[in-house]
């Protein structure tokens, strides 16, 4: 009789839950309770309606008797995970979903969510592996592959990272957050019109949330469409003012359309937020630099350098490479020249002949893939005459093909101390750096080599192929929307 009187409250609870009448719910539970202070279900159920009212402590408490009771079950120690969770004890919460696992392994909920606490630990082997057993038993949930979709992308398992989230959308084709993950992953594969596509379905459901605006901001920029990324980060500014990201992603949009003067208060506005801002510092020192206020850059790239971690090692190496190199000097008037000097020229014109019909020589071998023959044109031409610095950076271009990178990475050294302007021969020196495994001087030398090429540019914007260089080096620091940006300019100007 007794029994049936529990069966009888706790069925009338959860009725009552259902219904949401949260009193009659807890005043049915706790009959039971009092019927049988033993009673599992009625402690579980007892906590749910905690929950409910937002008293997550209570909750635990409740999850903890039942615990006491019968500690087999899975059911008490995945709801007191959640609750732990909503008061922040995310240990606690992967404690317990852990023993969810092991109890009711066929429970997906307590997989997805121990998966999801890994991820957000940046534990991301572990969290996949709690998707892949969730899908066993939930191959149809949405959030599980979005999840999955998440993990795949920190991974940098990109094109997986990718399937997951269509499976997630062909779930729940309104899945905002695997239209967001998705747009990410194509971002970072330099993909922009698919990204831009995917955080416009995003927008259903995330329309207030200002990292949407900010990452479909940046691909609109990559893709040279700069009105519509201004007005996307502008928005992303509105929904969070005080996001010093925001800012600075903003004044980079303002630097790119030369509008220096507002790039220069966003840059403001963003260290006014974060002082230590790194993006910002970078974006201040060059829109500086490109107003011509080389002292006050000279400031901003000693603020950075202090500050920078060796991360951001390739952001300081290229603003100082831009205030490096000395400003155009104005040309002085041609002198007289006398008979000495007519024959010093006529002697240099010839030799000028030889060398460029040796650089050219070796210029056809190269791109047959004669890689030898073209080392050996460099090197007589060099000989000819070495105030052809570039000459050693083909050499070197030979060297690196054949294999020999320590030998190419010398004659480097020796053309980056001659002429430390020259940008193809920074961006060779990386390309050897990154053969011998040297990622992070790798990294410093493609800095170096993009101050060159943006100092080249302004002087000659319409280079297509300074524009492809900058591109290059860009995608290797990491800029992956700035680098389509410059390659759409390349293409451009190369028509």
């Amino acid at each position: 009789m007794v029994v049936e009187q529990i069966e009888f409250f706790c069925e009338q609870g959860d009725e009552f839950l259902e219904d949401g009448d949260l009193d009659q719910a807890a005043a049915a539970y706790q009959k039971a309770i009092d019927a049988d202070p033993k009673c599992y279900r009625a402690w579980v159920s007892r906590g749910l309606v905690h929950a409910r009212n937002e008293d997550f402590l209570s909750a635990v408490r409740c999850c903890s008797k039942a615990i006491e009771i019968d500690g087999t079950s899975g059911m008490a120690f995945y709801n007191r995970g959640v609750y732990y969770e909503a008061l922040g004890s995310t240990e606690a919460a992967l404690r317990d979903y852990e023993v969810a696992c092991r109890r009711d392994p066929d429970v997906g909920s307590s997989w997805i969510n121990r998966g999801r606490i890994l991820d957000d630990a940046g534990r991301h082997e572990e969290a996949l592996k709690c998707y892949e057993a969730a899908a066993l038993v939930l191959p149809e949930d949405a959030v599980l592959w979005s999840n999955r979709g998440n993990s795949l992308h920190a991974l940098e398992r990109c094109e997986e990272a990718i399937e997951s989230y269509d499976r997630a959308i062909s779930l729940d084709r309104n899945m905002g957050a695997a239209h967001m993950g998705k747009g990410n992953v194509l971002a970072s594969l330099g993909r922009m019109e698919e990204a831009v596509r995917s955080f416009e379905r995003a927008e259903l459901e995330f329309a207030d949330l200002f990292n949407l605006w900010s990452m479909k901001g940046n691909c609109l920029a990559g893709l040279g469409r700069l009105d519509e990324a201004h007005t996307c980060l502008e928005r992303a500014v509105t929904l969070a003012p005080d996001n010093s990201y925001n800012w600075s992603n903003l004044a980079e949009i303002q630097f790119m359309r030369k509008k220096y003067t507002e790039a220069l208060r966003g840059f403001d506005k963003a260290l006014g937020i974060d002082a230590k801002c790194v993006n910002a510092l970078f974006g201040k020192g060059r829109t500086l630099a490109n107003m011509g206020r080389e002292p006050e850059a000279e400031g901003v790239a000693r603020r950075l350098k202090a500050v920078a971690g060796p991360e951001d090692a390739g952001k300081v190496a290229s603003l100082e490479m831009l205030l490096s190199l000395p400003p155009e000097q104005p040309g002085a008037p041609a002198a007289a020249r006398s008979e000495e000097e007519d024959a010093e020229v006529e002697e240099f014109t010839q030799a000028l002949g030889t060398l460029l019909d040796l650089h050219a020589q070796g210029d056809a071998y190269y791109e047959e893939g004669e890689f030898e023959k073209a080392l050996r044109c460099y090197k007589q031409a060099y000989e000819a005459n070495s105030d052809f610095h570039v000459l050693l950076v083909n050499q070197a271009a030979c060297l690196n093909s054949l294999g020999r990178h320590e030998e190419a990475l010398g004659l480097l050294e020796q053309a980056v101390a001659r002429d430390a302007g020259l940008g193809e021969a920074w961006y060779t020196r990386s390309r050897s750096l990154d053969l011998l495994g040297r990622g992070f001087e790798a990294q410093v030398s493609f800095a170096k080599a993009l101050g060159c090429y943006e100092r080249d540019l302004a002087e000659e914007p319409g280079d297509a192929r300074i524009w492809q260089y900058k591109g290059d080096c860009l995608l290797k620091l990491g800029h992956s929307w700035r680098a389509k940006y410059a390659y759409l300019k390349a293409w451009w100007h190369g028509e």
